[in-house]
């Protein structure tokens, strides 16, 4: 992490690879010298005694006399340079302060509240029309209104429900009348020995279903059919 100190950090508590403050440091028992774990991780020896270095010559340091000095290091926020804050208190800081949504909305929000900004409140957060099943849309929030006054799906949904209802009343009187049942389009594909006249359907673009005819299936097609989309 890129921490910025307020004050030279002490040699016992600085990596001698990447010279910051150490951060999950692992101690290398043949020169007793503390490294960041990603930077010891990186290297085969020693940068100091040079010597190769095994599993078993690194160790986490687990003391937590040396955990709780580098919490108390100072550093400067990142939202606000003139602020101090312990090493340790951090992330909590960073992420509980309130800070410039990143789709420069001008709102400030905190890390925990910018999923629920953006979902909710952001006016520059692309979003659907209302009518995303037909209509395919997608502006940021503070257009949507303007859109919704414009868009001709939306004046057309309550019909499109009331033909879909019509529809799917006349298909269920169908089929209780004459026992109609839906055919799979990959028993279709592979019919052998055609015998057997089945109803097919479709669906238009708006999902409606339509009765297209008769097709011949074979004996074992017919005991497995279940739905069709041509």
């Amino acid at each position: 992490m890129d921490y910025e100190y307020v004050e030279e950090i002490p040699k016992d508590l600085e990596c001698s690879i990447c010279m910051g403050g150490l951060e999950n440091p692992f101690v290398h028992y043949e020169c007793e010298r503390m490294f960041c774990e990603k930077c010891i991780k990186k290297v085969d020896r020693c940068p100091l005694c040079r010597k190769k270095l095994f599993e078993q010559t690194l160790s986490e340091v687990r003391v937590g006399i040396i955990k709780n000095m580098l919490n108390d290091l100072k550093v400067y926020c990142p939202l606000d340079k003139q602020h101090q804050i312990n090493r340790g208190d951090y992330f909590n800081h960073v992420n509980d302060s309130p800070h410039k949504c990143h789709l420069n909305c001008g709102k400030f929000v905190s890390n925990t509240n910018l999923n629920n900004h953006k979902i909710n409140d952001c006016p520059e957060f692309v979003i659907n029309c209302d009518a995303f099943k037909y209509c395919l849309t997608k502006i940021p929030r503070k257009d949507m209104e303007q859109h919704i006054k414009d868009c001709k799906y939306i004046f057309l949904l309550p019909i499109i429900d009331e033909i879909k209802q019509d529809y799917q009343k006349q298909i269920d009187e169908m089929k209780k009348e004459f026992g109609l049942k839906w055919v799979p389009v990959n028993l279709l594909n592979n019919l052998e020995n055609e015998k057997y006249d089945v109803p097919a359907y479709c669906k238009d673009i708006f999902g409606i279903v339509h009765l297209k005819g008769f097709v011949k299936i074979n004996r074992q097609a017919k005991e497995k059919h279940t739905i069709f989309k041509l």
